[in-house]
């Protein structure tokens, strides 16, 4: 295996580039997100363990595109902010689960994983340039 070809084949400049799991990843994340509180705030213990998947699901989509050695720098600060939206995805379910509410609460509380992941993802691609 030639080591040379390798680092000659990085781009000058990193530049991001969307793959085929970073679109599965990043689209699949929220709306199984949704989907679990949905479930789980029908008292539906599946939708526990669906919400559990899609918290893996989003810091596995983080530690993906940070780990690439030809991406543009992610802020460190991302790291934990993906635990803290997975911690509230799970949350979200748990007490939706736990104290049941109207159809139309549980319709809105769970649109609330989706949106924290959507500001993980303007942190982590709409921050500072290198």
């Amino acid at each position: 295996m030639n080591m040379d070809h390798e680092m000659t084949s990085l781009p000058n400049r990193p530049r991001r580039k969307f793959t085929a799991i970073d679109l599965t990843l990043g689209i699949g994340a929220p709306i199984i997100a949704y989907i679990g509180s949905i479930a789980a705030g029908m008292g539906s213990v599946q939708g526990l363990v669906l919400t559990g998947f899609a918290a893996l699901t989003i810091v596995t989509f983080h530690t993906i595109r940070v780990g690439r050695r030809n991406e543009p720098r992610i802020p460190p600060y991302t790291r934990w902010v993906a635990v803290l939206v997975a911690v509230i995805t799970c949350t979200t379910a748990w007490n939706l689960y736990k104290y049941p509410q109207s159809d139309l609460t549980i319709y809105l509380v769970s649109l609330t994983p989706v949106a924290a992941f959507l500001v993980l993802l303007v942190m982590m691609f709409a921050g500072r340039k290198p």
